[in-house]
């Protein structure tokens, strides 16, 4: 279950800001929010929805005329969780599912003293949160001791940008956040408080909301090795409920045994401030004078030089003199499992357009297409035979195969069980729930319009990888996409020789069909796989059980959205999407004319074709028009045009489509030859010959070039 938890230092409840926390509360959704120097032990006038679940009573400090140091867990009424105590003397611990919520107050006034104590064994496994007010920015070997002591414990910092505090032109961040899983945390400005709200998501959802990656980590040798040992051991000491889980569970223990292995927190040496660099000081001075000013061009300027210099006293062997530390924020293994990448905020209109493309039609049950697969096969073939099928195993050299550089951070008895896991996933035809919910970017493509595109889950990727290479498609030889050794150009010189050789007669016409992988109804896919490409049914029920009813959620801003299940469709960013597409769209070919064929070119759902009359455009728009009927999809009116010498009507979907000279194919324009007749008015004095001329080289002659060399690379 996913909870939103919050942090907010607020400096004395006042009965105005209790008003205001209430707003906080209700505005931001928070399901146990943390008060810090609350000056008093309880709160009136509460938010009915919340109560009061720990408390450490305010204390008197000196020099000062009321209480101050102090906290309030407040948690809505449905939510029980329970005191942890000596996991920390300067904060409140509470257990909440499999999570602890370590909020802190204050830190101690020597570093003596721990800020977290060491958490018991019986808590092994538990997502870990500390979440406070450290107020270390003034002393930074006090900060490196901080973490330090962390890291020990397995927790690593995740960065709050930019500040959490602010009085008058005053900034800075004085609290942090440590986990020992993934977060986003949120920093939030409160209209009244000088401190602000800081909100973190954790759960099942919240696990997949990532951080920058630095993805150059598992280059560096020592890092890798590191990786590499922690993965091997974590796997030895979980050998028994790896043999012993079932597929969801054995996935999930193998994501977090990767997950806690790349969880290193790598901090350098402390550097010892002998000498001070006057030249880089002077150039850091001068740069926030210009960043002041809003003079970004020589702030720019000064940037690069600042990075220039500091190189060149590295290698010099000259210290800057800086404490540093740093994440090993999720590394290229994280990564690896998790598919994700930075939030982006999208707008209202993204939302309506995801939620028309998925809420289209009722949801079938899986176990009801499978059943309805095997009908179809035994009805066809009589009897069900196993001896055809192609996917009966995944070897590990053909695991090793597919890993490539990776396998280097992976050792054998991990690779081992990933392979158990995927003959397993085989053998029952049965694939994780993690492999079934993606998270959703939309990729803007013209004003109104968007790319759906799935985060898809790593090892699934891995999966697909694998199992493709045992298949193998039969496809036209006018279907030239996602195919190996094919490419765009092969269409390209098809069209420029067609064009260079109809002299500027053909009629032309593309189309391009209306959100192609979204729209696939996959029913009519499994038949095609079966009676076109001779998969078994066994092959068959595990590409439906890959492919049928995932979910996708949809994130705006800091909010999530409830999760999609898409009822038609296949994923866009899956490996086995686009060669199963080429199998959905292949059979257009035997709704044309025999004699017609010829006039086609197939790039997945980029459709080309031409001819010398109207008639025969038409007929073959109409073949393809009752292709579109037959397998429930359209033809987007925005993206066909046609190009001819002269103007004409060509109907799609019951309206005319518009003329586009030069045509656009794959990225490419496609230019008619002009007639000779036409060539021969351009008189030799003429710039606009030359003009010509030039067009036509790279038009027509340095494509071919490009071709052959990239024939004799490859």
């Amino acid at each position: 279950m996913l909870y939103s938890i919050g942090f907010l230092n607020v400096g004395g409840l006042s009965v105005k800001k209790i008003e205001i926390i209430n707003c906080v509360l209700l505005d931001n959704k928070l399901d146990i929010l943390a008060l810090a120097e609350t000056w008093r032990d309880d709160i009136d006038n509460l938010n009915t929805n919340y109560r009061i679940v720990a408390r450490l009573l305010s204390k008197k400090i000196k020099k000062r005329y009321s209480n101050s140091e102090g906290i309030l867990i407040l948690a809505k009424k449905s939510i029980y969780p329970q005191i942890i105590p000596s996991i920390t003397d300067f904060g409140i611990c509470i257990k909440s599912n499999d999570t602890l919520l370590i909020f802190i107050y204050k830190s101690p006034a020597v570093s003596a003293y721990k800020i977290i104590n060491k958490i018991p064994s019986k808590y092994e496994g538990f997502d870990v949160l500390a979440l406070g007010n450290y107020n270390l920015e003034n002393s930074v070997a006090y900060e490196q001791i901080v973490l330090e002591q962390h890291a020990e414990l397995g927790l690593y910092e995740t960065k709050l940008a930019p500040f959490t505090y602010k009085h008058g032109s005053k900034t800075s961040t004085p609290d942090k956040c440590f986990s020992n899983f993934n977060v986003s945390p949120v920093v939030i400005e409160i209209e009244g408080m000088n401190h602000k709200l800081i909100k973190v998501q954790v759960g099942r959802v919240a696990a997949q909301l990532e951080t920058n990656y630095n993805i150059n980590l598992l280059k560096n040798a020592d890092t890798l090795s590191e990786v590499r040992k922690s993965i091997e051991t974590l796997t030895t000491k979980n050998e028994f409920f790896l043999n012993t889980l079932p597929i969801d569970e054995k996935l999930n223990l193998l994501h977090k045994i990767l997950l806690k292995a790349a969880r290193k927190l790598q901090i350098r040496k402390q550097v010892q401030r002998v000498s001070h660099n006057p030249i880089l000081s002077h150039l850091k001075r001068l740069k926030r004078n210009k960043s002041a000013n809003k003079d970004a061009q020589s702030v720019q300027l000064l940037r690069k030089e600042i990075r220039r210099l500091s190189r060149k006293l590295k290698r010099l062997g000259v210290e800057e003199g800086k404490v540093q530390h740093f994440n090993l924020q999720p590394s290229e293994l994280h990564k690896l499992i998790c598919a994700s990448s930075t939030k982006r905020k999208i707008s209202e209109r993204q939302i309506r357009f995801a939620q028309l493309i998925f809420n289209e039609e009722e949801l079938v049950l899986v176990s009801d297409t499978k059943k309805k697969i095997e009908k179809f096969y035994l009805n066809i073939n009589k009897k069900k035979d196993t001896e055809c099928d192609k996917l009966i195993g995944i070897t590990i050299v053909e695991l090793l195969d597919e890993l490539k550089n990776l396998k280097l951070a992976f050792p054998m008895n991990f690779i081992g069980h990933l392979s158990v896991l995927f003959n397993q996933i085989i053998f029952e035809k049965k694939v994780p729930m993690a492999w079934k919910c993606h998270r959703i970017r939309l990729i803007r493509k013209e004003k109104k319009s968007y790319r759906l595109i799935a985060l898809i889950e790593e090892t699934r990727k891995l999966f697909e990888k694998c199992i493709l290479r045992k298949l193998s498609f039969r496809l036209s030889t006018r279907q030239t996409g996602f195919r190996e050794r094919h490419s765009p150009i092969d269409n390209a010189l098809g069209v420029d020789h067609l064009l260079r050789k109809g002299a500027g007669e053909l009629i032309c016409v593309s189309l391009g069909i209306k959100s192609a992988f979204d729209t696939v109804y996959r029913w009519n896919l499994y038949k095609k796989l079966i009676n076109y490409q001779g998969l078994s049914v066994n092959d068959t029920l595990l590409i439906a059980e890959l492919i049928e009813n995932n979910s996708y959620v949809l994130e705006h801003g800091n909010r999530k959205i409830d999760c999609f299940t898409a009822s038609r469709g296949i994923p866009q960013v899956s490996v086995l999407s686009p060669n199963l597409y080429n199998v959905f769209i292949d059979d257009l070919l035997l709704y044309i004319p025999q004699n017609l064929r010829k006039n086609l070119f197939i790039y997945a759902d980029d459709i080309f074709l031409f001819g010398a009359t109207l008639k025969q455009i038409r007929k073959i728009i109409r073949c393809i028009q009752l292709h579109a009927s037959d397998n429930k999809y359209e033809l987007n009116q925005q993206k066909c045009f046609y190009n001819a010498n002269k103007r004409c009507q060509i109907v799609v979907n019951g309206s005319p489509i518009e003329k586009q000279s030069p045509m656009h194919y794959l990225g490419l324009k496609a230019a008619i030859i002009m007639k000779n007749g036409l060539i021969k008015k351009v008189g030799i004095g003429n710039s606009g010959y030359y003009r010509l001329l030039l067009k036509g080289y790279v038009t027509f002659i340095r494509p071919h070039l490009d071709y052959t060399m990239f024939l004799l690379a490859a």
